[in-house]
């Protein structure tokens, strides 16, 4: 079995709003009436965008074959295809020349348009060197400034070996301390059910 944590097409655990909450909470339940997901917690949902709740809409209104093919064979239905690229010319970010990205990729410290729209006038967090990096990066358990300086002063688990890794890192399913402290005592995760 394959423990259900991927980014698009879909995340679980709950620290999103609750319409979030809600829509991921059909999906999750929906795959679990159609024998997709065992009993078990739901990882990480992040806060989702206008495009991410009309993606997820899309899946909760496909029959489990639909579900079954989309998660465990990653090919989806005609319909579904329509749906996603419905969402997709509602939400996409427009770029300066015309052409379209996902709203997603929008401010993510690379430029996915052409034309560098995407990153234009984004919020920045100034290392102590100077350098610029994206304001989402600053404590995310990553080293973005080349002075580590946006990691500074972040909050942080304390693993048992007193190691050091962001709060987000605990029961995500990776032992991300050396010791594994990360992951004990963490509830059980539901994990995909392909047959």
């Amino acid at each position: 079995m394959r423990k259900i944590i991927f980014l698009i097409p879909l995340i679980f655990i709950f620290s999103g709003c609750d319409e979030d909450k809600s829509t991921m909470e059909k999906l999750f339940s929906k795959m679990q009436s159609c024998d997709l997901l065992t009993e078990g917690e739901m990882s990480y949902i992040p806060d989702l965008s206008a495009y991410d709740k009309c993606y997820y809409n899309c899946l909760n209104k496909s029959d489990c074959d639909t579900l079954y093919d989309y998660f465990c064979e990653n090919s989806t239905s005609e319909d579904v295809e329509l749906c996603f690229y419905d969402c997709y010319q509602k939400y996409a970010f427009e770029c300066g020349d015309g052409s379209l990205t996902n709203p997603g990729f929008v401010c993510n410290g690379e430029e996915n348009c052409d034309d560098g729209s995407d990153e234009a006038g984004c919020p920045v967090f100034v290392c102590d060197s100077g350098e610029e990096v994206p304001l989402s990066f600053e404590c995310n358990g990553y080293g973005d400034c080349d002075d580590g300086s946006d990691e500074a002063g972040c909050p942080v688990f304390v693993c048992d070996n007193d190691e050091e890794v962001p709060p987000s890192f605990e029961c995500d399913g990776y032992e991300d301390c050396d010791d594994g402290s990360d992951e004990v005592d963490c509830p059980d995760e539901a994990e995909l059910m392909c047959r």
